[in-house]
């Protein structure tokens, strides 16, 4: 099957028709994901969270985007330090983290963005 599908696209899409292309996608949450969810879930009652383990699945590398009221006042450094306080302890075993806040709003049409 995966012969058959790199030998069907090799001609338009393929530098190596020799090789099969394979596409996956993931349509599940790692352990640690799943755990950093319900830390920043019960710790900041997101409108939006989206955790994603960057590793391979490993667990060594993490990017979070989070929306939460509990930002409002904060500007970006304290946004970011307050995420880095709640999930200090899963920071030990990390390699790194991206980490991307947002403020909710009241009115939820617009926020103001803040990332690094």
């Amino acid at each position: 099957m995966k012969l058959a599908i790199g030998r069907l696209l090799s001609p338009l899409f393929l530098k190596n028709p020799q090789k099969p292309l394979i596409i996956t996608k993931r349509f599940y949450s790692t352990p640690g994901e799943r755990r950093i969810k319900d830390i920043l879930t019960e710790k900041l009652s997101p409108s939006s969270l989206r955790v994603i383990d960057v590793s391979g699945g490993c667990g060594s590398m993490y990017q979070v985007a989070i929306k939460s009221k509990a930002f409002q006042g904060k500007n970006t450094l304290a946004q970011h330090r307050l995420v880095n306080s709640i999930l200090k302890e899963e920071i030990r075993n990390m390699h790194g983290l991206n980490l991307s806040t947002e403020v909710e709003d009241d009115i939820s049409a617009g926020g103001s963005t803040t990332s690094s």
